[in-house]
């Protein structure tokens, strides 16, 4: 007898199950198999810009390394760096130094109007024609060079648009644009020389900066 109430509940359990089984079926069949939430959006024009990640180097658009004119003694330097020059004015002085001839010190004149952007030798150094004095470099305009590949070449042209970021100053983009495009390509690294200029009036950019 319990064998039997016991075989009797579990066929009911089983017919239980199999009934509850069958009506979620149902339900989920009668749900729409296509439906998907959909967001719309007013049509409107949008600006894609395609670009090229490059490095290079920040670089005045005119630098002079200045040399003196005859041999000598270092007399004194005029100027120092960060000072401002204009063309044709003296750096520094050089003491020509031949024997039983008195000279009047020999200026070393810049060659454009700019700042100091370096001095290499100090008072009393013997310098030659060959001895580098002083750098002076016009920073009112900077360069970047880049070597842009091969196969970007043709996407790249004289005034198109550039932006440039350096480490400075990582929240700020400058603007500049192509000015120089070289016409070959290096057969070793299959990239040209692109050249961008920016204006700097305000000095923010130094040559020697690493720029992207």
């Amino acid at each position: 007898m319990n064998k039997n109430m016991t075989g009797s509940l579990i066929l009911s359990a089983a017919f239980l199950a199999a009934g509850c089984g069958g009506g979620a079926r149902e339900k989920l069949d009668a749900l729409e198999k296509d439906r998907f939430l959909v967001k719309t959006e007013k049509a409107e024009q949008r600006r894609l810009e395609e670009y090229i990640l490059l490095t290079g180097s920040v670089r005045a658009l005119d630098e002079a390394t200045l040399y003196p004119r005859a041999a000598g003694k270092l007399l004194r330097n005029l100027l120092r760096e960060g000072d401002p020059v204009k063309k044709d004015e003296a750096v520094a002085l050089v003491e020509r130094d031949e024997v039983g001839v008195v000279y009047e010190p020999a200026p070393v004149p810049s060659t454009l109007t700019g700042v100091v952007g370096r001095v290499y030798q100090d008072t009393g150094a013997n310098v030659t024609p060959q001895t580098p004095i002083a750098l002076v470099v016009d920073q009112s305009k900077v360069r970047v060079e880049v070597d842009v590949p091969e196969k970007y070449i043709g996407k790249v042209y004289r005034g198109q648009a550039a932006r440039i970021k350096v480490d400075a100053f990582p929240d700020r983009w400058f603007t500049g644009e192509v000015y120089r495009v070289s016409p070959v390509v290096n057969s070793l690294s299959r990239s040209t020389v692109v050249e961008v200029l920016m204006d700097n009036s305000d000095g923010r950019l130094k040559s020697g900066m690493f720029a992207e």
